[in-house]
């Protein structure tokens, strides 16, 4: 479906609320979802991936797959933590007042768990734009109409090439080193550097955000997106431009999808 360019778009997705989707999100919980292990499709009838009206998911296979639980809640944890540093580097609100002392949520590395509470991470405030015109934010609303901007509500974002420093956050080049591998081609870390074959970057959504219906823009979003969804859960609802039959799939803390 996405297939103009040779770059392949990661993205690691936050929340006090996180998402960026091709529809619109909200937070609507669905009752007894449990994490999967299994790799799960379009149409595999899960409790996680369900279909709005009577979508044909014929020659979508390989389109979207979600990896439920992909990452444990420690490291979700180290993840989570290691983008929000990343992230307050270049909040104007944030750098005015840099984090707390270490051992801290505020810190460089990530506090000790306290039985596994993501939220406990998130501290103070944050920096949120009210309506997306970043370079990130690069995609057409679902009418085809407008700009390649004002899909996204309150949120932060930043473009990633390496990670935090490495003494706080050991195990982040192994743990994206894992997700990289579900790309096509494999690519790979070098060290703190994020594979150069791919764009990655950061979303932060606040709990008011939303991401409005849009189709993503070929150009700067490539042939495949990669998500990996860190916070609280969020739907994703996928539809064709001008609403209709689809799906709504949960974006639970730790899973990753895959989006051609």
């Amino acid at each position: 479906m996405l297939s103009s360019t040779n770059l392949l778009a990661s993205t690691l997705k936050l929340s006090r609320d996180a998402l960026r989707a091709s529809g619109a999100c909200c937070c609507r919980r669905y009752a007894g979802s449990t994490p999967a292990a299994a790799r799960q499709t379009l149409s595999s009838g899960s409790n996680l991936v369900r279909p709005i009206g009577h979508p044909d998911a014929a020659g979508l296979e390989d389109d979207f797959a979600l990896y439920p639980g992909f990452f444990s809640l420690d490291e979700s944890r180290q993840l989570l933590a290691g983008a929000l540093w990343k992230l307050d580097r270049v909040d104007p609100v944030r750098k005015r007042r840099r984090r707390g002392p270490p051992g801290s949520s505020n810190s460089g590395a990530p506090p000790p768990s306290r039985d596994g509470v993501l939220q406990e991470l998130f501290s103070g405030e944050y920096g949120f734009q009210e309506v997306g015109h970043g370079p990130v934010v690069q995609a057409r609303k679902a009418d085809g109409k407008g700009h390649y901007d004002s899909v996204i509500h309150d949120y932060r974002e930043t473009t990633i090439s390496s990670l935090p420093p490495s003494a706080s956050y050991p195990d982040m080049p192994a743990l994206l080193d894992r997700a990289f591998a579900l790309l096509p081609g494999q690519p790979r870390m070098h060290g703190d550097t994020l594979p150069p074959e791919t764009m990655s970057h950061l979303l932060h959504l606040a709990p008011s955000g939303r991401i409005l219906p849009h189709v993503d823009n070929l150009e700067a979003s490539g042939k495949v997106i990669m998500g990996v969804c860190l916070g609280s859960e969020r739907i994703l609802r996928l539809q064709r431009p001008g609403g209709g039959d689809g799906w709504e799939v949960l974006l639970q803390n730790g899973s990753v999808y895959l989006q051609k």
